[in-house]
């Protein structure tokens, strides 16, 4: 069963890199329900892994995001953290649906949770700038966008990094 499990959350991954993501949510379910036996499971000494369990609800989650369902995504990627507390992507994940829903505070502390994490991580540094830079907050858009483009030096960016630095000296 676990086998099975593992295979159905490979074949969801996958799913969702190509944005299928009906399908994908349905293999991830699927996967999830794998473990659903767990009288059985606990007779032959097996357990459906956290971080598979945490990768069912990531693709879940990710996948309602992508779909617009922003509650449902914080619901599963939440669940998701349950189970694995310290993964960068969920947390930024999270942080998106949770800006695209207004709540800012929420979204700026996954953001920051997210480079706690994984100081280097472009998507969440990136996110978080422009949500400081939205607030007014220019001092920290500005650091966030230098920080940026020591590990992201894209003219996307560059560009955005500009315009701060231009909104701060004017």
């Amino acid at each position: 069963m676990v086998e099975d499990g593992r295979k159905l959350l490979g074949e969801a991954l996958e799913l969702l890199s190509q944005y299928k993501l009906d399908e994908a949510i349905a293999k991830a379910e699927e996967a999830l329900k794998t473990e659903m036996d767990e009288e059985w499971m606990e007779e032959r000494g097996q357990q459906f892994p956290k971080p598979n369990r945490s990768k069912a609800f990531y693709v879940i989650g990710s996948a309602r995001s992508e779909k617009g369902d922003k509650k449902g995504a914080i619901e599963m990627l939440g669940k998701a953290l349950e189970l694995i507390p310290d993964d960068p992507i969920c947390f930024s994940n999270r942080a998106v649906a949770k800006r695209d829903l207004g709540d800012e505070e929420g979204a700026l502390a996954d953001f920051s949770r997210a480079l706690e994490l994984s100081p280097r991580y472009a998507h969440a540094r990136a996110n978080r700038a422009r949500l400081y830079a939205k607030r007014g907050d220019k001092a920290k858009a500005l650091a966030d966008y230098e920080l940026l483009l020591q590990v992201a030096d894209t003219p996307e960016h560059r560009a955005e990094c500009d315009a701060v630095r231009a909104s701060c000296s004017g």
